[in-house]
């Protein structure tokens, strides 16, 4: 008689998982021990799916399920599963690509109490699963856990998942930056998943952007800075119009 195979190890599901980082890197590159991502500009949100109740989470552990109740809704399908997955929440412009400037003002409309789906349609991108019924996947290779991923969540009109390509690199760069994406994430193959470590085995590689910002404004800081600034309010030149761009936050 075989015995089933056991995937993960037994785990009561998680209250809280800080998600893995990437370390920036200068340059593409192609290799057959890692697979190649498109680079999302959005928010990290990790989805809780317990038998039906979801939280999306950010990486500072924010509850943000209210801000996107459409796709809390999607993924609340899964009643009979408890399931941890990382992913990006984007918002896609009228070429269908993530904006993050879109996305940061979906997210201060959102907490204003307004919905602005109609507008700018918000997507979750799943690209990693890190519980699956009852079985912690962090030790697990990489591979094997997307693998599991696209066996036990289905895309629908607010949830995509991340697809991507082996060894190809430096061909993948270009498609994606062509396409008008930020750029692309290489990632082991056979990487284990590290909670709130930026590693070496995820590498993010961005194309470069030049523009000239014109600081507007600032906002207070929050906590210990509150005497100090939070953030400088940046906008840019069109025309005779100065437009907002977003916030600047630096130490």
């Amino acid at each position: 008689m075989v015995e089933p195979t056991v995937i993960g190890t037994p785990e009561p599901f998680p209250q809280a998982l800080k998600p893995m980082l990437a370390t920036l890197a200068a340059e593409p590159f192609s290799d057959p021990k890692w697979l190649f991502e498109p680079k999302l500009d959005g928010f990290r949100i990790l989805a809780y799916i317990q038998k039906g109740e979801v939280s999306l989470r950010t990486r500072n552990g924010n509850d943000y399920t209210g801000h996107y109740p459409w796709v809390a809704q999607d993924l609340a399908a899964y009643t009979d599963s408890e399931m941890v997955v990382d992913g990006e929440m984007a918002a896609l412009n009228d070429k269908g690509l993530p904006d993050f400037n879109l996305m940061q003002h979906s997210a201060e409309i959102a907490i204003r109490g307004l919905r602005l789906e109609g507008d700018y349609p918000i997507v979750y991108y799943p690209f990693d699963l890190l519980h699956l019924d009852g079985r912690s996947l962090l030790r697990m290779p990489l591979h094997e856990r997307k693998a599991l991923l696209g066996e036990s969540l289905s895309a629908t009109e607010r949830v995509q998942l991340v697809d991507h390509v082996d060894a190809q690199g430096e061909s993948f760069f270009k498609a994606s930056v062509e396409l008008g994406l930020e750029g692309m994430v290489a990632k082991r193959r056979n990487s284990i998943y590290q909670p709130g470590i930026r590693t070496r085995d995820w590498l993010k590689v961005k194309r470069v952007h030049m523009q000239d910002f014109v600081v507007g404004g600032y906002t207070r800081g929050s906590g210990s800075r509150s005497p100090t600034l939070g953030s400088l309010l940046v906008g840019y030149q069109e025309g005779h119009d100065l437009r907002y761009a977003g916030r600047v936050g630096s130490g």
